[in-house]
């Protein structure tokens, strides 16, 4: 199994950042010494550095020490893992195969993570527009990620971001759970039958499931339409959140809060919950949260219990 480690050279030690180091780890057997499994080609027309591993070796690692604004286009085959740390480059494209990748504390102006069967990682903070991509039951784990435009995906894995600051995000998985701590920005947030929980949200967030829950926090700065076609929908509120609210269900339920400004009808067979928040209008904000099959319910919740939920 190939095990490559990418990290920035020391700007003291080396000023110029002209330098690259190579170091190989592992035993392959056959007097063949793990150093001669890898290949090494620098291209001076092109300014470009190739390091080729061979990843049938048991047990290789490779560490490559690079000046810190250096763009990465790492491809991994069958079980081979990545790891990048405190990176910084125009572009950071990592592609793998089973092999898992882990990021820690990179910016670059793109992130593209790629897996077909390994699991994504993200340590720090993420800087960029980014691009996270995994596929059958992988997962994603990311602790930040800050930029214009993120994308995140994964198939039957779980996808879990801690928080999100972008100008807009699409996070989708076919039938892995989504949980995200908090989002801000204009947000689209789907899942065929997975389940979808949002801690916190500031901005435009539109999240739908066709047979999955949902569970949300919209906060004072922000605007939400919730839908599930299968499932429930709960959503929470600050207490002093001005907003125009519309919820639709087989049932509806609101605290006493709530329940005191808004009315309840029943129309072809579902509860409709309309009206005002602390006298807010349309032009405040406004919450939809619709169950074509399910149960909607709305409660206030202070902002230091999201959390204490969250955390």
């Amino acid at each position: 199994m190939l095990f490559m480690v990418l990290q920035p050279l020391d700007a003291h030690a080396f000023t110029g950042a002209d330098r690259v180091f190579v170091a190989v780890h592992g035993r392959s057997g056959d007097d063949v010494t793990a150093l001669d499994t890898v290949q090494v080609h620098y291209d001076d027309q092109s300014r470009e550095l190739q390091v080729v591993g061979d990843e049938t070796t048991s047990n290789l690692s490779i560490e490559l020490t690079t000046p810190v604004k250096t763009d990465l286009h790492v491809v991994s085959h069958g079980n081979g893992s990545v790891r990048i740390q405190n990176m910084e480059s125009e572009l950071c494209d990592v592609q793998t195969e089973r092999g898992h990748c882990v990021l820690q504390s990179v910016k670059s102006h793109k992130v593209q993570v790629r897996s077909s069967g390994g699991n994504i990682a993200g340590m720090g903070t993420i800087h960029g527009n980014v691009e996270i991509i995994t596929a059958g039951h992988s997962r994603v784990d990311i602790k930040k990620v800050q930029g214009t435009s993120m994308n995140m995906s994964t198939e039957h894995g779980p996808l879990n971001v801690k928080a999100i600051y972008a100008e807009s995000s699409a996070v989708d998985s076919s039938s892995g759970k989504i949980h995200i701590g908090h989002i801000h920005g204009e947000a689209l947030v789907r899942s065929d039958t997975g389940d979808i929980i949002i801690d916190s949200s500031s901005g435009v967030l539109k999240v739908h499931t066709n047979a999955g829950n949902i569970d949300a926090y919209v906060s004072q700065t922000g605007t939400a339409e919730l839908h599930t076609q299968q499932g429930a929908v709960s959503v929470r509120v600050p207490s002093t959140l001005k907003a125009w609210v519309q919820l639709c269900g087989s049932t509806v339920e609101a605290n006493s809060e709530i329940a005191q400004e808004t009315q309840i009808q029943s129309s072809q067979g579902k509860a409709v919950l309309t009206g005002p928040l602390n006298g807010g209008t349309q032009e405040d904000c406004w919450i939809s949260a619709t169950a074509d099959r399910g149960a909607v319910s709305m409660k206030t919740q202070s902002w230091f219990e999201t959390l204490k939920l969250g955390s």
